[in-house]
Parts: structure tokens; sequence; C-alpha cells
């Protein structure tokens, strides 16, 4: 490892904690301008990354063909060697929206090498104002949170999340992102939005997730069927889930 280290300390960051070596890509896009090429592309050994204005695209193995069918990826493709993260999101979170209704939620997931995880999927409250007219909606979200275990106890740490939705179904609406949808990396707790519906009533609805964050891969299946009220129709958030 240190021979590893010292081959590739100024390419890559590697650090050591309690469990292991951390090893991942060191810039922030935001500082990339003068080691990126001119279309936004770094190559290391085998893997190409390509970074765009709202994600980065890791391809593995990767050769023109594969270059040229997903350069515009916006979804992580697993099996084909492609990694998708968003690096701009803005629902980073400490805990669930205090106003949120709990449909279901993960509080005693057994832990997994020094790590937790927690997830609660709720519909959040919006009210928009307009002068005098007053509109509303609800979202059907995901929070998710990981702890990993530190001198002092379990701490939120910096990880990244993932969902695979194989379906949402409603009465005159359904929804599936079979691909495994990543956010980007940071500290803290993150809600993913699957989408909205416009009014102050949620209607019933069946969903089947899948979700989990880089370190804790094995919390259960969700598959939830929620009694609401009204017909009003579902619009999906698509890729955009861990953005909004």
């Amino acid at each position: 490892m240190q021979e590893f280290e010292r081959r590739y300390q100024h390419v890559l960051k590697i650090e050591e904690d309690d469990d292991g070596w951390n090893i991942d890509y060191p810039f922030n896009v935001e500082n990339l301008e003068y080691v990126l090429s001119k279309d936004g592309k770094i190559k290391i050994g085998t893997t190409l990354w390509l970074y765009k204005a709202d994600r980065k695209i890791n391809i593995h193995d990767v050769t023109q063909e594969k270059l040229e069918k997903y350069k515009e990826a916006k979804v992580s493709i697993l099996d084909k060697g492609v990694s998708v993260y968003y690096y701009k999101p803005i629902r980073w979170r400490a805990a669930r929206e205090s106003n949120a209704v709990q449909l279901i939620d993960y509080p005693d997931l057994p832990t997994i090498d020094k790590r937790r995880y927690y997830a609660s999927l709720d519909i959040l409250k919006r009210e928009f104002k307009d002068g005098t007219k007053i509109s509303y909606r609800r979202i059907l979200a995901l929070f998710q949170q990981g702890k990993k275990k530190k001198l002092f106890g379990y701490n939120v740490y910096a990880t990244s999340y993932y969902v695979v939705i194989f379906s949402i179904r409603g009465n005159n609406w359904s929804y599936a992102d079979p691909y495994k949808i990543t956010s980007s990396e940071a500290k803290g707790g993150r809600y993913y939005l699957f989408g909205y519906v416009d009014g102050q009533t949620f209607p019933s609805f069946s969903i089947s997730v899948k979700h989990g964050s880089r370190g804790y891969t094995s919390a259960p299946q969700i598959d939830y069927t929620y009694f609401g009220s009204g017909d009003a129709k579902f619009i999906s958030y698509g890729n955009e889930g861990y953005k909004k």
C-alpha cells in the first residue's frame, strides 16, 4: 500500500482510518479547470472521468465505443461499468423535515462493518403564495442517513446514497427507473424526491424501491402501499431526484 500511495498520491485522495484505506478522486469540480481536458475528461489507467455541468460520469474499462454510448449517461449502469454522481446537491439535511408525514421507516437496522443506516419514506408538504392565492404540493420522498462508528459513538459521515425504483403505481399512473441512481458524496442525511402531486392530498399508490448507501447495501427493500384520497396525477422528478 505504501508503494501505491507513493505512486498515486498526486492524482488520488488516499486516506487511512479505523476501517482501512479510503481511496477517492481528490478534486472538487469547481476547481478542475486546470486539470480537465477541454471537453471535461480525465483518464486514470482504464477508467475515464467525464465531468458535466451537474454530474460526473465514471466509465470503467473505457473504449471509444463505450465513451460514445455513455458520454451523456444520467444514471448508473453498474453491469456496464458506468457510475453517475450528481455533485451539486441541495437537499442534504441533518434530519427529516419536521412537518413531513412519515409512511414507514427503518430505525433499527443491524450495524454492519461499523456502519449504520436509517431510512424513512415521507410525504413532504409545500405551500406556495402568489398574492392572495395559495397553492399546495405534496412530494413523495425517501430520507436516507448513514452513520459510522467513531471514538465516541456513531456519527454521520461522508458517503453517497442510492435508490433503484422498481415501480411506483397509482390508479391512473405508473413510474419506474430500474437503474441505480446514485447521489454525490457529502456529509449528512439526504432526501431523494421521487415525484409530486399538486394539491393537499396524495392519492393511493404502491411503491417498490431498493435503497442504501455506499457503505450499507443490505437495507430491506421497500414494498409499501399507501391508501390516500383524490386522483391527482403523479409527476416524476426522474433522474433529478437527488438534486431538487
